[in-house]
C-alpha cells in the first residue's frame, strides 16, 4: 500500500531570460541583473518547501537543491504548486513561473519533468515512491 512520496532532488535545468515584462530579472541591482533563484512547493495554499538560493544565475544554468531533501510527503493525491523565483531584495520576490501537479500522475516513476515552452522554464523532481511493507 503507497503511504507516501520522497522528493530526493530538485533541479532547475532552465530559467526564463528575461521577465514577463521582457526586462531583466534584476534591472535596478547595481552589481549583477541575473536573478538569485530558487524554488518553492505548496498545498492547500500552505509553502510545504523552499529551497536555497542560488545567486547571479545565468539563464541557461543548470541548477541543483538538494538542502532540506529527501521531504517526505503524505498528501500526495493533492496537488501540488512548484514555483520558481527570483529573489529581490528591494522589492517583492518576481515569480519565474510555476506548474500545478498531481503527483499520482507518475505514480512508480523516478522522475517528473516539468517544462513551459512559452517561458523555456524547466523543473525536474527525483521521486521516491514509499509503500507499507
Amino acid at each position: 500500500m503507497l503511504i507516501g512520496v520522497e522528493i530526493t532532488a530538485i533541479r532547475v535545468s532552465a530559467v526564463p531570460r528575461y521577465s514577463p515584462t521582457g526586462e531583466q530579472w534584476d534591472p535596478w541591482a547595481p552589481l549583477s541583473q541575473n536573478p538569485d533563484v530558487y524554488v518553492r512547493l505548496s498545498q492547500f495554499d500552505n509553502i510545504i518547501f523552499s529551497s536555497e538560493v542560488k545567486e547571479d544565475v545565468l539563464f541557461d544554468a543548470s541548477l541543483e537543491y538538494l538542502g532540506g531533501l529527501p521531504f517526505f510527503m503524505q498528501a500526495y493525491t493533492s496537488p501540488l504548486l512548484v514555483e520558481v523565483f527570483d529573489q529581490d531584495g528591494l522589492t517583492g520576490d518576481d515569480n519565474m513561473g510555476y506548474f500545478t501537479v498531481s503527483l499520482m500522475d507518475f505514480e512508480k516513476k523516478k522522475a517528473v519533468v516539468l517544462k513551459n515552452s512559452t517561458t523555456a522554464l524547466q523543473v525536474e523532481m527525483n521521486l521516491v515512491w514509499k509503500y507499507k511493507e
